[in-house]
């Protein structure tokens, strides 16, 4: 009990290289073929997440790149997603959890909400720099004026997931770090969005970008990259701006007076769908006791010729 899977596959298949050197000097030759190694399942299951874990990252910081244009911003968010996932660490250790595919996945997936209160305190610092504050003064306004919002938003989320922890049985052992990863990591990321990520703002980010920003004009400051990066910004934003233009006009289609047949229409459209969907129903049902007939006829079957056999 308690032992790591690893070390005791590490361990025996070091004593086997002994055992096999030792019959090789006394002239026996004898080789041990290990025909199941879990470790191999193990490594690359961790592989694979560690792989997702980094991607997921990545992926994240590029999507930042798009919506915000600006590297300073993704530079600030960078730094949060690490320095949130240590602390994760930590509570491991206090907990004496070890890392093992369960636990490595819910650091997957806390990768991409530990960014939600950073970019939610980050975006509104740049707006509060779009109104001509200085870095330091948004820096402390713009964390003030959501740290309710996301103080309540980030409780919702522990208290879905901090239930897991309670679970009882094999199902508690085995999603028990999964709730503590989310848990710990949302939680977490809530005191390094009112702490560290103003603290960067205030150091890094420019009133004179957040104000061209704003202007919608070409960023014409920093280095070929940092303008590279604004300009395939505004080019996104551009294509984003004309989608948002499309989904009003969606809205502005229902609302407004003489228009009550239009929003009929639009709260009925989600009930025709659920009432066509249950009409197949009956048919997915005579599907699946088919597929269950040929298969016991399968078996049937083979049983038979194995018994001509």
């Amino acid at each position: 009990m308690g032992g790591n899977v690893p070390e005791i596959s590490a361990g025996i298949s070091e004593k086997l290289s002994k055992l096999e050197a030792r019959f090789d000097r006394e002239g026996e030759g004898i080789i041990f073929d290990i025909t199941y190694d879990e470790n191999d399942y193990i490594n690359q299951s961790i592989s694979f997440v560690q792989s997702n874990l980094i991607i997921g990252a990545i992926l994240a910081a590029l999507i930042l790149l798009l919506f915000l244009g600006s590297i300073r911003t993704v530079a600030v968010i960078a730094i949060s997603i690490p320095t949130t996932l240590i602390t994760v660490f930590i509570v491991f250790h206090l907990l004496d959890r070890t890392l093992n595919v369960i636990s490595l996945a819910g650091l997957a997936f806390a990768v991409g909400m530990v960014v939600d209160n950073a970019i939610v305190v980050l975006e509104n610092i740049f707006s509060h720099l779009q109104q001509g504050k200085t870095p330091a003064k948004a820096a402390i306004d713009g964390t003030q004026e959501v740290a309710g919002a996301m103080l309540a938003s980030t409780l919702t989320t522990v208290a879905v997931f901090a239930p897991i922890i309670l679970v009882t049985g094999e199902a508690g052992q085995l999603f028990f770090d999964i709730g503590i990863a989310l848990s710990a990591s949302v939680l977490f990321s809530l005191f390094t969005a009112i702490t560290l990520v103003p603290m960067l703002a205030g150091l890094f980010l420019k009133r004179t970008e957040a104000e061209q920003m704003l202007a919608g004009v070409e960023y014409r400051g920093g280095n070929w990259l940092e303008r590279n990066v604004a300009k395939t910004s505004g080019i996104f934003r551009s294509a984003q701006g004309k989608l948002e233009a499309f989904l009003l006009k969606t809205v502005s289609w229902s609302l407004g007076k003489g228009k009550l047949k239009r929003r009929l229409v639009v709260l009925a459209s989600p009930l025709l769908l659920l009432l066509i969907s249950i009409q197949f129903l009956p048919l997915l049902k005579i599907l699946t006791n088919q597929d269950t007939l040929n298969e016991q006829c399968f078996q049937r079957f083979m049983g038979r010729n194995l018994t001509d056999h």
